[in-house]
């Protein structure tokens, strides 16, 4: 069989690549989901396999790609992930159409097998499309992606607040003039301000929008100004990145006739926490109109204030 190997990691790639070619299988690799979708129309392949979280086009956005296109819908796709490991991150793969859903690290006889069963029941259902509607499918993927950020978002102030703890029990062990213990007291919660802020509230939001660059998101601070835009938010509406960021989101960006509702929606949140789903119109710098799907959720600071609101945004089709 041809197998097209899609993982944005060189090491990965290789590997995976190995265990195909054991098995006396070609391999050909892609780097991401949007090269993946280029080689896969200009070659002929009997299974995809491919990791999810990946820049540019990740895996979930590949399989919704394959299953719309009537030249590769019948190809069976098998994920490797070691990112989305829960068990709705592979009901959702399973809902898009893949055929398996598999974690890695794989044993090379689990993947070898696989691929045996794929060719030995190369059939006709295969060529299934998605288990769910379309517009469930840009929710569902919201959902994931949200549920991602969150995770990692816990992951780094756990990480913070263990070496806040750590940095605080170094001080009360060294014996040294109260003036040097609150210097480096201060430093050290400079430290860890700046890691909450560059690592939570950048890295991990620019990490996952690589994944999806076309993935509208945005971060406000209490008020309703923007903080943050994705660069997907820039490509929609037209808007530099500059002229986004410190103005009022909702006289800005959204529709006259959805602003009321958007409000309040957002005031909610600010009130009550926890994540909301909706639809509404964008506006972009021409004038045009383009209807979300929407799930914005509270953002807390350390403390467990909510201070903003995170708002991710897929284009209804």
């Amino acid at each position: 069989m041809k197998i097209l190997i899609v993982d944005d990691d060189q090491a990965a790639r290789y590997l995976t690549a190995s265990i195909v070619r054991s098995g006396g299988h070609e391999a050909v690799s892609a780097s991401d989901g949007a090269e993946a979708l280029e080689v896969a129309r200009a070659q002929v392949f009997d299974v995809i396999l491919s990791d999810i979280l990946m820049p540019r086009m990740d895996g979930y956005q590949l399989a919704r790609e394959c299953k719309a296109d009537s030249d590769l819908a019948a190809i069976p796709i098998v994920f490797l992930t070691a990112s989305y490991t829960d068990p709705a991150d592979e009901r959702f793969a399973l809902d898009l159409g893949a055929e398996r859903f598999l974690t890695k690290p794989v044993e090379p006889d689990v993947l070898l097998d696989v691929l045996a069963e794929l060719s030995e029941g190369a059939t006709a259902s295969h060529a299934r499309g998605p288990r769910i509607e379309e517009q469930e499918i840009l929710r569902e993927y919201n959902e994931r992606l949200v549920n991602k950020l969150e995770r990692k978002v816990l992951e780094l102030q756990e990480a913070n607040r263990m070496l806040s703890a750590a940095m605080d029990t170094l001080s009360s062990e060294l014996e040294v003039k109260s003036t040097l213990i609150s210097e480096l007291d201060g430093r050290v919660r400079g430290q860890v301000s700046d890691i909450e802020e560059t690592m939570a509230a950048r890295a991990v939001l620019e990490h996952a929008v690589q994944g999806a660059s076309g993935l509208v998101m945005l971060v406000g601070d209490r008020y309703g100004r923007t903080e943050w835009v994705s660069k997907g938010t820039c490509l929609l509406t037209g808007y530099a990145e500059e002229e986004l960021c410190g103005v009022d989101y909702f006289d800005v960006l959204v529709s006259e006739a959805d602003r009321d509702a958007r409000r309040t929606a957002y005031e909610a949140l600010m009130t009550e926490g926890g994540c909301r789903t909706t639809d509404s119109e964008v506006l972009t710098r021409r004038g045009e109109s383009v209807r979300l799907a929407w799930i914005d959720c509270a953002w807390r600071d350390d403390s467990g204030d909510i201070c903003g609101v995170i708002g991710v945004g897929t284009p209804l089709r």
